[in-house]
């Protein structure tokens, strides 16, 4: 059995018109967040003490 070659043929290239509509999309990082006020707190340490865990 001889090896057959491919033509030049771009398998990606069925997908170039959805990969364009994606990338002209508003990236995910900057919509508007609708999603509920986080609590934040700072300056705590790591060392946690056993009643810190209560």
């Amino acid at each position: 059995m001889g090896l057959f070659r491919r033509k030049g043929k771009d398998d990606f290239k069925a997908l170039s018109k959805q990969r364009r509509v994606v990338e002209d999309e508003q990236p995910w990082f900057a919509q508007d967040d609708d999603g509920p006020e986080l609590d934040i707190e700072t300056g705590i340490g790591s060392n946690l003490r056993r009643d810190d865990a209560d």
